[in-house]
């Protein structure tokens, strides 16, 4: 499922006053976001994603996404804590002179749309445990010698 939502930051909104956005995601595992950036606003518009105080796009090491007539993006698989989960989307903008509107897509998938392949895993090791059990090996059987 794909989510979108429009923030407009007003001028001149600094780091402590970003505006703040819900967005409430359904599914259980997020596997892309993207920042869309209008042209004008020179990396002066910044923006992130966060799950409660935890900022989880872009990673918390680095900046906040910036851009100019471009989209910022990543690919994430970041298993959301509880169903449904609200984000908050933040923006904050640098620019003196112009408002600026960042549009946010957020892509989730159901758990076992994403991760197939250990479902898959766990039935073939289930399927093995029932055929050993039906088909036990048995101790080879030994002729005795005649005499």
């Amino acid at each position: 499922m794909l989510y979108c939502k429009a923030v407009t930051v007003p001028a001149s909104t600094p780091l402590g006053e970003a505006v703040e956005e819900q967005l409430t995601v359904e599914e259980d595992v997020i596997t892309r976001i993207q920042i869309r950036f209008p042209p004008g606003p020179c990396s002066l518009v910044k923006a992130a994603v966060f799950y409660g105080a935890e900022r989880i796009f872009p990673h918390p090491a680095y900046d906040w996404a910036a851009g100019d007539d471009e989209i910022v993006e990543g690919f994430l698989y970041w298993l959301a804590p509880e169903k449904p989960c609200t984000l908050t989307l933040k923006a904050y903008n640098e620019d003196e002179a112009y408002n600026h509107t960042v549009l946010f897509r957020v892509e989730a998938l159901p758990y076992e749309h994403v991760y197939q392949h250990e479902l898959i895993v766990k039935a073939v090791a289930e399927l093995r445990q029932t055929l050993e059990a039906i088909f036990k090996p048995r101790r080879p059987f030994i002729l005795a010698r005649m005499r």
